[in-house]
């Protein structure tokens, strides 16, 4: 399981194609910056479970499930939803927070009620995996204990490694972003109109169901070694560690006069390593520490 972001902006670089004699081009789009996360899960087999969602608001809203083609499921954030939920008598359910980000709550439900009861059936009974980074809301206790209850071993990938180990990452999410671009494109085109929180479950549906592939997602197991495993298909020159280097900075773009001053008062004295036979072993330190101070005032 893996989360990415899927604004109805749609991608950050945007086109727009027009006459050549026009001076300007332009194109309709959500004055406002909706933050909206997906939460997907695949599994090995080639298969995956419902997406769940994580929108920016206060409140549900019951219009934001309609035309659920993509069989979206939605986690409890806490106890309100839960009733709203019994109230709209609604079989879908959604999360929402502050800042449309998950946290330690909206993941614990989404186990409970997403992840759990989708792959109980498949299981049978057998210890299930599941692969998380290592953000902190994916590993709070009460989500640790309640794994184990329900007998789910989770494996949190090693640090800085998900661009070579999670499969959403290397293979899946750059296809859905591109379907999930052409898709909004073509909603605006045929409405005259931005993608709404009202209009995303159909939306992103069919971007979704377009992307997650049986092909797909057995693509991702294998090209990051898992499933199958291999422990070879990643080169050895992606897993070397940092080397320390220094880069002298060139810009290619004169400086003004007192930025040049400023940048030469800096640098004009190099420090050395104190010479611990003399009484002031400072003198030098300070004179480079101070050279740019003294420009500055200059210039001033």
């Amino acid at each position: 399981m893996d989360e990415t972001q899927v604004n109805p902006d749609g991608s950050p670089t945007q086109r727009v194609v027009g006459e050549s004699s026009l001076h300007r081009q332009h194109k309709q789009g959500l004055s406002n910056k909706q933050t909206i996360t997906a939460l997907v899960t695949i599994g090995a087999d080639g298969s995956s479970i419902s997406p769940s969602t994580v929108f920016k608001a206060k409140k549900i809203v019951a219009g934001w499930y309609k035309e659920n083609v993509s069989k979206m499921t939605y986690a409890w954030t806490d106890e309100t939803s839960f009733l709203l939920e019994l109230t709209l008598t609604v079989r879908n359910r959604f999360s929402y927070s502050d800042n449309g980000w998950t946290n330690s709550g909206i993941m614990f439900r989404w186990l409970t009620n997403v992840f759990e009861p989708q792959t109980r059936e498949k299981a049978a009974g057998r210890k299930r995996f599941l692969f998380l980074d290592g953000h902190s809301s994916h590993l709070s206790l009460r989500l640790l204990c309640k794994a184990r209850e329900f007998n789910v071993d989770i494996i949190v990938y090693p640090s800085h490694c998900t661009h070579l180990l999670q499969g959403l990452d290397v293979v899946c999410f750059a296809s859905l972003k591109r379907n999930w671009a052409e898709a909004i494109r073509s909603f605006e085109k045929e409405n005259n109109r931005g993608v709404t929180k009202t209009d995303f479950a159909k939306v992103f549906g069919a971007a979704y169901i377009k992307t997650f592939t049986c092909e797909l997602i057995s693509k991702a197991w294998e090209t990051t070694g898992i499933h199958p495993f291999n422990d070879k298909i990643i080169p050895p020159e992606k897993l070397a560690p940092s080397e320390t280097s220094t880069i002298k900075y060139t810009s290619s773009v004169r400086h003004s006069t007192p930025v040049r001053k400023i940048m030469e008062g800096f640098s004009y004295s190099k420090p050395h390593p104190p010479d611990l036979g003399t009484a002031d072993t400072n003198d030098e330190d300070e004179t480079t520490l101070q050279g740019g101070q003294v420009m500055l005032r200059h210039l001033i």
